[in-house]
């Protein structure tokens, strides 16, 4: 028998994913540039702070996620989120927008992986762990498609004031404080987990890697990281194109909906590809993309093809999940395996970031594209043939 508050937990964290997407982030590049001193450069300094942060704190947020238990990192992350909207509000100059970023990092990091491991043993402990990629397809489908509406009011609140979508932002901060203070913690998570360490992280890194796990984290890390290296640059790009500030929330809005819609299927969807064929399909739809936006400014092409790939983006996350989570199995240092991928993607990101702005604030935005393009070829093609040589083999020792 089991406890039925835990059944809770799955419309709570449906309102906790809702309340945790930054409608700000169709307009904050843009944003960054009405402050101050901040340019394409500037841009790149706050990108590699947060990175920086992400990095150092999304192994240990896993650690700390795996040793006091998920819900009170959860809970933190939400602090860190208000923090965040309060100084973004308040900016006034370079290092305040960064303080923010790096606050809006700790935030990410103390939920990335968390969540996943939290829903993953809530469901585990009701018997329903088996259903776990299509109810959590739902949910974070909803945790999409609810906020669109509020992105919607983007245009009006950006004509009254630029900072009104942070105020909305800031309040949902709030009301997703609340909300992940009801969270009920499985019984199943209260297990000991030694300090952090190097040690122990060596250790931990070793069962990823035995797992068969270690290197399509790592791989998914890349991929991320460096498509997180160029999200800050495509509101500035597309206001360079022609498109006007006010109707960014629209645009954004409908790679939203495309990946709520992803999100929704996403049981569907994976019985129609292997983890080989989601990773090579995802990654040759992205280099498409940035080729053919380096190619063309043309404004059409530009807010439909950004629209397209934050939808692929965050719509097949859960499908990632649901391929990924068997390899991990019963490891009681879930959420931090499940963050070993963020953090790669955080120092990816932040290493690359810094080098995209210099490119475009010396070329342009359209020659960064095109700059960026390549790079995704020349790193993820080979590194696709190396991660997957033995494809089968892990899969078939998983299913064992």
């Amino acid at each position: 028998m089991y406890d039925k508050n835990i059944l809770t937990n799955i419309w709570k964290y449906t309102i906790f994913l809702i309340t945790n997407k930054r409608v700000f982030v169709a307009i904050i590049a843009v944003y960054y540039l009405t402050i101050p001193g901040v340019n394409a450069l500037g841009i790149s300094y706050i990108l590699l702070a947060s990175n920086i942060t992400g990095f150092l704190f999304e192994i240990p947020s896993g650690y700390l996620a795996d040793k006091i238990g998920h819900k009170k990192t959860l809970v933190l992350s939400r602090i860190f989120s208000v923090i965040s909207s309060v100084f973004f509000l308040a900016a006034w100059n370079l290092p305040s927008l960064i303080v923010a970023g790096i606050f809006m990092s700790l935030a990410n990091a103390f939920t990335s992986g968390t969540g996943s491991a939290f829903m993953h043993e809530s469901l585990r402990s009701i018997g329903r762990d088996q259903e776990y990629g299509k109810i959590m397809g739902k949910v974070k489908s909803l945790g999409f498609s609810i906020p669109l509406f509020i992105s919607v009011s983007v245009p009006f609140l950006v004509a009254i004031d630029i900072k009104w979508p942070f105020v909305v932002g800031l309040v949902m901060d709030l009301i997703g404080l609340v909300v992940s203070l009801t969270l009920v913690s499985p019984i199943s998570q209260k297990v000991g987990i030694e300090e952090v360490g190097l040690k122990n992280f060596k250790k931990i890194l070793t069962e990823g890697n035995k797992l068969g796990y270690l290197k399509y984290a790592l791989y998914s890390g890349v991929v991320g990281g460096l498509l997180f290296s160029i999200g800050s640059f495509r509101g500035p790009y597309q206001e360079a194109a022609g498109v006007a500030v006010m109707y960014f929330g629209l645009f954004f809005g409908a790679g939203r909906l495309f990946a709520s819609f992803l999100l929704w299927n996403s049981v569907h969807l994976q019985r129609l590809f292997t983890l080989k064929k989601f990773y090579f399909w995802q990654t040759a739809i992205y280099i498409a993309i940035f080729l053919v936006l380096g190619l063309t400014a043309n404004p059409w092409v530009v807010v439909i093809l950004f629209a397209f790939q934050n939808g692929i983006k965050w719509g097949l996350t859960e499908l990632e999940d649901s391929y990924l989570l068997p390899l991990i199995k019963e490891s009681r240092n879930k959420a931090t395996l499940l963050s070993v991928g963020a953090q790669m993607e955080q120092l990816i990101g932040g290493l690359v970031s810094p080098l995209i702005g210099w490119f475009i604030f010396t070329y342009s935005y359209q020659q960064g594209m095109l700059s960026f393009a390549l790079l995704l070829m020349v790193i993820t093609i080979p590194l696709f043939f190396f991660v997957f040589k033995n494809f089968k083999k892990d899969f078939k020792r998983s299913a064992t």
